[in-house]
């Protein structure tokens, strides 16, 4: 499923996943009580909202900053639960601010605290930080669904990544072998770019071993990783990573590469040079996310006594050098002493200059007279304040 959020497909594959709605279900019905306040942070088509609501709450604050919110109201409304579920559009960062003006008051009465805003890295879409503040206004009692995770590994050996290699290293003879033309550079970054995949059980050269457990509404884990054990011997040429979330009870949800299929799958960190592993051979396997939200900038290692293998996404991006690459992510390895001014700065300040406002024309208007020869007119300002209120999320 490789779908963007905006289109109507991804909300259908995600209501037809049946191992994950099922499992939302069953967890969902077990932590609502009759007359519980829940919160679901991210509802897209309100799926969690309506089983909270089925499960007797008797109010349901669904969050969603997408015009998805538009399915989540229309569901609420089919299935009889306009009156219990409230839909707002927001910011959930901003709707759980108390500081804010897009803040919720109402939940300060949550008890339950929903949200599959779990990433094929499990951390990865800003969970961590949403729950956390969600308990904060929340009641003293309140829960999350999920509640934990772990992360899951296994050093395997990914037909797909030696399909690719073969393929990919023709770039180097694609114009013969007389007056050949080089392309290392371009092969290296396609050696170095981690990949959302499905992989085979048969690929893994050993059992997936489990981190510790990380508490959704505690801080971030800055690493992921576990001693794996090979119990035959083949060619490793990735990590494979996945999760296991333990949702409320006795119900969990994992993307391991040996639990039911989802519609989550695997990433697969890749190693090059490829390790020749041995039966009974032990590795030291591990993940540091530098930007949790970016995958690209994830660094990885598989150690083990006869030999190592890393890799570094920042590898696969195009730039000058490492600490090109993590400024352009908005990272520095130092504290810088200067930049460089951009019209990005320029437009955004003239934007804010007159005060807030939720008006786009207003915003354009502002843009159009702080810089009246760079915008053609007052409709390709507007073009301009969309494209910068979405570079910033809020839109």
């Amino acid at each position: 499923m490789q779908f963007g959020y905006d289109d109507p497909r991804t909300h259908a594959w995600l209501v037809l996943d049946r191992v994950r709605t099922a499992a939302f279900a069953r967890a969902i019905a077990a932590a609502v009580r009759p007359g519980d306040t829940v919160v679901d942070i991210g509802t897209g088509s309100g799926v969690l909202a309506l089983f909270a609501a089925k499960a007797g709450a008797k109010k349901v604050y669904a969050i969603e900053r997408t015009a998805a919110a538009e399915l989540a109201k229309a569901h609420a409304a089919e299935n009889g639960f306009s009156g219990v579920i409230e839909v707002v559009r927001a910011e959930a960062s901003d709707a759980l601010d108390p500081e804010h003006p897009r803040f919720i008051p109402g939940l300060r009465d949550v008890r339950v605290i929903l949200g599959e805003i779990l990433g094929h890295v499990a951390g990865d879409e800003h969970v961590h930080r949403l729950f956390r503040a969600a308990k904060r206004v929340a009641r003293p009692d309140a829960v999350t669904v999920p509640d934990t995770y772990a992360m899951t590994f296994a050093l395997a050996a990914v037909e797909r990544f030696f399909s690719e290699r073969t393929t990919f290293t023709k770039v180097n003879d694609i114009y013969g072998s007389v007056n050949p033309i080089y392309f290392s550079a371009l092969w290296s970054k396609l050696a170095a770019r981690p990949e959302v995949m499905l992989v085979q059980p048969a690929e893994l050269l050993g059992p997936e071993v489990r981190t510790e457990a990380f508490a959704l509404a505690e801080p971030l884990p800055r690493s992921f990783g576990g001693s794996f054990t090979s119990d035959r011997e083949g060619r490793a040429n990735a990590i494979v990573c996945g999760f296991d979330s333990h949702l409320y009870g006795d119900v969990h949800l994992s993307t391991a590469v040996t639990s039911a299929p989802t519609t989550w799958q695997q990433i697969v960190f890749p190693l090059d040079p490829p390790l020749d592993v041995a039966s009974g051979e032990h590795f030291s396997l591990s993940v540091e996310p530098r930007l949790i939200s970016d995958r690209s900038t994830y660094r990885w290692s598989a150690r083990g006594v006869r030999h190592t293998s890393k890799g570094d996404g920042l590898g696969a991006t195009f730039g000058g050098g490492k600490e090109d690459w993590l400024a352009q992510l908005g990272l520095r390895l130092k504290e810088p002493r200067a930049f460089g001014w951009s019209s990005r700065l320029d437009a955004l300040a003239a934007m804010v200059a007159g005060g807030p406002t939720g008006d786009v024309a207003t915003l354009a208007e502002r843009l159009l007279a702080a810089h009246p020869t760079r915008y053609a007119d007052k409709d390709d300002a507007r073009q301009e304040v969309l494209r910068l209120l979405r570079l910033l999320e809020v839109l």
